[in-house]
């Protein structure tokens, strides 16, 4: 039987998640190199899974010696594909950056199959196979709209450790409290990675706001019940919910990548401008773009002035869902980032494998 191998990006929630939604379609056996956040996400998943560092690729070399496989699938994550290469195995990769300044694009040139996942400002490339939001299919059930769902998605990297040099979690956690009083008699539940919720979760408690570590089938279980959605400007939880016609509240970015996606966000018009810091210099590595972006939330989300900013946006965002020129601009985004891909990346190596 062939098997394929896959792995992800280990520090990022979301290129996990990708990962997850085009497994769920794919014909042959599959087993998947997982570390760090990664872990987190896939360890639910019906694949076999190895735990390695997978940004290491001596680590990575060591741990598919014994493993027969033909191919690999590697969403984001450029660390062993010239190791991939070396042993003459096929890779399918899929980016999900690809509209970054700096995003890593050299070695792209070692794989075969290149799968770029639609957003604006995206970069030109010939060989890439461009498709639409890399997420699971919503469900066609309709349920009872009951709950406010917060996501704090995207606040632990390599770089970036809540709690240690990033206090995000914190600070978010009061504008949802402040926020709270327009939410009267609704349930509201705060959803993250461990390390941020476990920075909130004692202040979350004393303020009756649920907080919670779900496993990715959950979180679009309780996505379904969602009367609107609070979230950092992300890509797979915004898609989620858009795809779903919930309405959306945008909050600050908390690395780096949210500020170019609340960048995009904001120039087709589905987020409210105020909210964003300044766009990093794509002339520096990720390392000192990340380290300048923390001086900078540092500096300003616990400012009193800015705070006050930050709550008069989100009330402002509140107001604009419920106009008809909203929701005329999320389709209008929708149309442009196309019918969710997930499918059609499964379909194409499904395909090749002769299924």
């Amino acid at each position: 039987m062939k098997r394929l191998l896959c792995e992800s990006n280990p520090m990022c929630y979301g290129s996990s998640t990708v990962l997850l939604s085009i497994m769920e379609n794919l014909c042959m056996n599959t087993v998947c190199l997982a570390f760090g956040v990664a872990k987190e996400v896939l360890k639910n998943g019906k694949s076999e899974m190895i735990e390695v560092n997978n940004k290491s690729s001596i680590d990575v070399e060591n741990a598919i010696k014994e493993i027969d496989f033909d191919s690999v699938l590697v969403v984001s994550n450029t660390s062993n594909l010239p190791l991939y290469k070396t042993l003459k195995k096929k890779i399918y990769f899929v980016h999900i950056h690809f509209f970054f300044p700096n995003a890593n694009t050299e070695l792209l040139n070692l794989v075969e199959v290149l799968f770029i996942q639609k957003f604006w400002d995206l970069k030109q490339s010939n060989k890439a196979i461009q498709v639409g939001p890399l997420i699971k299919y919503p469900k066609q059930t309709i349920q009872k709209k009951k709950i406010i769902l917060v996501n704090f998605g995207g606040g632990e990297s390599t770089f970036i450790q809540p709690g240690v040099n990033s206090d995000y979690g914190r600070q978010m956690l009061n504008l949802i409290i402040q926020l709270k009083p327009h939410f009267e008699n609704k349930e509201i539940i705060v959803c993250g990675g461990t390390k941020i919720i476990d920075t909130i979760k004692v202040d979350a408690t004393k303020n009756n706001i649920k907080v919670s570590t779900l496993s990715n089938d959950d979180y679009l279980n309780l996505l379904d019940k969602a009367e609107i959605v609070i979230s950092s400007p992300g890509l797979n939880a915004i898609f989620e919910a858009m795809y779903r016609n919930i309405p959306i509240l945008f909050l600050p970015p908390q690395n780096v990548s949210q500020v170019y996606q609340l960048n995009e966000y904001e120039k087709a018009e589905i987020a409210v401008k105020g909210l964003n810091l300044t766009l990093p210099n794509s002339a520096l590595p990720e390392e000192k773009q990340t380290e300048e972006f923390l001086e900078e939330m540092s500096s300003k989300y616990n400012k009193t002035y800015v705070v006050s900013k930050q709550m008069s946006c989100l009330q402002a965002q509140l107001r604009y869902i419920k106009t008809p020129e909203y929701q005329q601009k999320v389709q209008l985004a929708k149309e442009f980032l196309g019918e969710i891909g997930a499918f059609h990346i499964s379909k194409i190596i499904n395909q090749e494998y002769g299924k």
